[in-house]
């Protein structure tokens, strides 16, 4: 699952030293996260929210830095908290639409890594209803279709991903693994060229192909140079099955 992380600074009036310093923690848990350091930036989003207590988008960056640190139930309560402040805001801006579509589509992600799929697809319906044109979102709700076995609702939103931009080469491979499913072979096939001539070294890719020619398609030699290569590419299990299905 693909988590967004937003870089939004907020703007404050120089009469007042309160929203000032809530600020500048922001800025400073931002940087934090930025580099990495996620338990640094959850204490000065701490700080910030303790001195801006309604600002939607220091739960939003907290709830990052939390998800980055696998505490999804933690990042979950941060994810709601900024959408209850959002959805208070009187204004319909697309600035403030994407970022709430944002906080729904992060907190699908980690529902997904909850396997919570329902509750993930509902998120992306919601993020989807106010940024109808962020390919991640169609990508994400596509793989928590595919975790429930709806194969044919899966592919219908890695189209839609691949439609909006078709330069991302796991949307195919993911696109390839439902095809697999439903005995599409030959579309899997095509599915896995794509995605390596989009990036020659994504290994699933091979792999994927690979399998499916060998355990479908009756073209073991083909296949095997395919399975052959994605281990060379690091995929983890590639030795096993070639061992299993080449030797």
């Amino acid at each position: 699952m693909k988590l967004l992380f937003t870089f939004i600074i907020i703007g404050t009036s120089l009469a007042t030293g309160y929203c000032q310093s809530a600020t500048d923690y922001y800025k400073k848990g931002l940087s934090q996260s930025r580099e990495g350091n996620h338990k640094s930036a959850i204490s000065y989003f701490n700080k910030a929210n303790e001195l801006k207590p309604n600002e939607p988008i220091y739960y939003f960056q907290r709830g990052y830095s939390k998800s980055e640190l696998q505490d999804y139930r933690g990042a979950i309560a941060d994810y709601n908290k900024a959408i209850e402040l959002s959805l208070l805001l009187t204004t319909n801006s697309n600035a403030i639409s994407g970022t709430v579509a944002a906080m729904y589509k992060n907190r699908g992600a980690i529902k997904s890594e909850l396997q919570d799929y329902r509750g993930a697809i509902a998120d992306y319906n919601k993020a989807i209803e106010l940024d109808p044109n962020d390919y991640q979102i169609y990508d994400n709700r596509g793989t928590a279709k595919f975790m429930l076995q709806d194969y044919r609702g899966a592919i219908a939103d890695y189209n839609k991903a691949i439609e909006l931009d078709p330069r991302h080469a796991d949307i195919y491979v993911n696109r390839g693994a439902a095809k697999m499913e439903l005995q599409d072979y030959r579309g899997v096939i095509a599915d896995g060229n794509r995605a390596t001539f989009l990036d020659p070294s994504y290994a699933k890719a091979y792999a994927l192909m690979g399998l499916t020619k060998v355990l479908y398609l009756g073209q073991k030699d083909s296949g095997c140079y395919d399975l052959s290569k994605a281990a060379e590419l690091g995929f983890e299990q590639g030795y096993d099955l070639i061992r299993e299905h080449c030797n």
